[in-house]
């Protein structure tokens, strides 16, 4: 503040009061709150660190490329316009049905070198719609519009709004389009507001308006559907190949016919319609041979006939890659990597693709003064055929993007104070979308084998398994043959936004019965063998939901909360190590090092933190705020724990219990900063255990809370 006058103090912001009912000063307020300008000077609680920036460069210093978005120069009362943000808001609310209305402002000095204005918005009686008239249905084009009118946006007794009438002239258009109209616009219907009528009603009129040229007026139907394979250049030597009214003209003749026509659902003798034409587009941006796909229409033949051209551009068909990485893990595991990829884009020339990775990494887990080394290998081969296949299972149709996905490969984890477990897999299974916002993947079979070697375990591992059988078991070698299903729900639109995933997985129910029908032998603790190894047997739910408040651009509160039950069931008494829960690390609760805490109350044993459970149960807030150009920051707070589903001799504070679970929650805060580039977030949290649920009754509560002393947490991307 020290460069800042009385004469001219510095501009605050603003306040906006309403007058009038209760329920429309509730509406009016977030339609007029982007309306005044300009923005203050940014705050970061009660100081200004760009304005202070600012004030300590050089006029030199203020012009350099580094301090573009970093500095402000000061916002004075001299520089604002309040007569015409007056006239704005005015505008603003005469275009939400308020005609009548008047706005002043007034200037508040906050101090001797501050000052703000408070714009004060009265509301007198807004106008409503009495009637909305629809053009007579005179032909096919007025009868489509009148037949739409019970969708219409325009209600009897609402509020005029100028929003809500462009919108309706949107949802007209959006509905001849989906009728064959291909050449209608928006800008082809005239809605009028007629407020003669006295009393603050008002008389709306659809019609379309006569410069409406001819081409406009008529629905087009599909003639012929012309499909450039590989367009690369115009004047390219080609061949051509037609079945029916399709016409596939090729370059290089490396797409069959039939991968792009599943694409095209614009079909030859039909009518056009928009919802066709989007599908088409995205369908075929998705194939993982095509780089872009785009569609032209021009009226041919006869009239109301049109030839749909298709022009696509393709990748190169194969790839060859190699990434080195350094990956920042949940579990506090950091360290370099490296993935070479095989990629065949278009393997039988259906667009199908095949995906070999071999990767290798090293990593290192620093947890209490300990450094516990791992390492990673692991081979994958993944196939997907964008259909489902095989096509007479399933009915859902091309249009939501259907993807069958074959993949196996091979696994090698290796701790080396710990254990080394060696996994094979194979998974088949489907991915289909619904509706750009739900995305469907079903899995009906999945095969896992683990194992870890004897030899492979550590004298610590094995003496904390010796103490803890329920433990070795799920360390056991298993078979899991079973299937699941996700699903996950994304909306990208609206102020607060919601995510959902939800899943269900579910193993040796099927093997189970079958062994069990044909009276099968079993082994000495009861258990069915698959090929030498007891199969595992459970039921594993999960659900992940987040929700975000956005406050404005600036600052947001973003909430989460998960669920994770896994049950063990008849071939089993407790759930495979890889099936199961854990929490702590930089993405859950933050000031515990990852699998550190649980199950329950169970104090975690000397010089093993790898702790994990058949239920979880985890909220987290954080707020979210622009601190200065790219830099962020966050104030967060995580709770949750693990349990066992059983009760185990071993843990006996360990399982889940109704009524003393909440006994059981770890409770951790603090704050952190983020680095957010767009293409990446670089991130670093500082966390303080507020609540340790293994310390003795009365002690879980932290009372002396070292600021200076916090648990560091680096990673990349946000924890939710």
């Amino acid at each position: 503040m020290k460069n800042i006058s009385p004469h001219d103090p510095l501009y605050t912001g603003h306040s906006i009061k309403v007058v009038g009912p209760a329920s429309e000063r509730k509406k009016m307020l977030p339609r007029v709150a982007d309306v005044p300008r300009p923005e203050p000077n940014t705050k970061f609680l009660w100081m200004r660190p760009a304005l202070a920036r600012y004030n300590m460069l050089s006029d030199s210093g203020r012009t350099r490329k580094f301090w573009k978005n970093k500095i402000t120069a000061p916002v004075l009362l001299s520089q604002t316009k309040p007569g015409q943000v007056s006239a704005a808001l005015q505008n603003r609310i005469f275009h939400n049905g308020y005609f009548n209305n008047t706005v002043t402002f007034d200037t508040l000095m906050i101090g001797q070198r501050k000052a703000a204005y408070q714009y004060t918005i009265t509301l007198h009686t807004p106008y409503r719609f009495d009637s909305i008239a629809f053009p007579k249905p005179v032909n096919d084009l007025t009868q489509k519009i009148q037949a739409s009118r019970t969708a219409s946006l325009l209600k009897r007794g609402d509020i005029y709004s100028l929003e809500t009438a462009k919108n309706e002239r949107l949802r007209i258009d959006e509905s001849l389009k989906e009728n064959g109209y291909i050449f209608f616009n928006a800008d082809f219907i005239s809605i009028k507001a007629d407020t003669v009528t006295g009393d603050h009603d008002i008389r709306a009129e659809v019609t379309v308006k006569p410069e409406t040229p001819p081409e406009s007026r008529i629905p087009y139907t599909i003639r012929n559907v012309y499909i450039h394979a590989d367009h690369v250049r115009e004047n390219a030597a080609t061949d051509t190949l037609q079945v029916g009214n399709y016409f596939l003209i090729s370059q290089n003749n490396d797409l069959t016919f039939k991968a792009l026509q599943n694409g095209i659902f614009l079909k030859p003798g039909e009518l056009y319609t928009s919802s066709n034409y989007l599908h088409s587009v995205r369908y075929l941006n998705e194939l993982p041979i095509i780089r872009n796909a785009n569609m032209k229409f021009v009226p041919r033949g006869r009239k109301g006939e049109l030839d749909a051209t298709v022009y696509l551009t393709q990748r190169k068909r194969l790839a060859y890659s190699a990434e080195f990485n350094t990956v920042f893990r949940s579990t506090n595991y950091f360290g370099p990597g490296i993935i070479f990829s095989y990629t065949d884009r278009n393997l039988n020339k259906g667009a199908e693709m095949l995906k070999i990775n071999l990767r290798g990494r090293f990593e290192v887990q620093i947890s209490q003064g300990n450094v516990n080394p791992a390492y990673e290998l692991g081979l994958e081969f993944n196939y997907i055929v964008p259909r489902f296949y095989p096509g007479f299972l399933f009915g859902l149709g091309e249009k939501r993007l259907p993807k069958t996905n074959a993949s196996a490969g091979y696994n090698l984890f290796n701790r080396l104070d710990l254990y080394r477990m060696n996994s094979v897999f194979i998974n088949f299974g489907y991915l289909w979308s619904q509706k750009d916002r739900i995305t469907h993947s079903l899995h009906p079979l999945e095969v896992i084998f683990t194992t870890v070697p004897e030899s492979s375990k550590s004298e610590a591992f094995m003496d904390y398994l010796a103490e803890n059988p329920g433990v070795q078991r799920s360390f056991d070698e298993q078979f899991m043959v079973g299937s699941g299903y996700e699903f996950t729900y994304n909306p990208s639109h609206g102020r607060n936004n919601l995510f959902l995933r939800a899943g269900i997985d579910m193993a040796g129910n099927l093997l189970n019965g079958i062994y069990s029908a044909s009276k099968a032998s079993k082994d000495s603790l009861g258990r069915y063998i698959l090929l030498g190894v007891p199969f595992s047997q459970y039921i594993r739910t999960r659900v992940d939901l987040r929700y975000s408040f956005n406050f404005n651009q600036r600052s947001k509160l973003v909430t989460r909360f998960i669920v994770g039950v896994g049950v063990p069931v008849g071939n089993s008494t407790t759930m495979p190590y890889i099936k199961q829960f854990y929490v702590g690390g930089t993405n859950s609760l933050r000031s515990f090092v990852a699998r550190s805490v649980g199950p329950g109350s169970e104090a975690p044993p000397t010089g093993y933190t790898d702790l994990t459970g058949d239920i979880r149960l985890e909220g987290n807030l954080e707020y979210r705020f622009d601190l200065s150009g790219k830099l962020k920051g966050a104030l967060f707070m995580d709770a949750g724990n693990i349990w066992l589903f059983n009760d185990d001799e071993a843990r006996p504070h360990g399982a889940f219990h109704l009524d003393t679970f909440l006994q059981d929650i770890a409770v951790s805060s603090g704050w952190g900063l983020r680095w957010d580039f767009d293409f990446i977030v670089a991130r670093l949290d500082f966390a303080y255990t507020l609540r340790t649920p293994y310390l003795p009754a009365g002690e879980r509560w932290a009372t002396n809370i070292q600021f200076w002393d916090p648990t560091i947490n680096i990673a990349i991307g946000y924890p939710f």
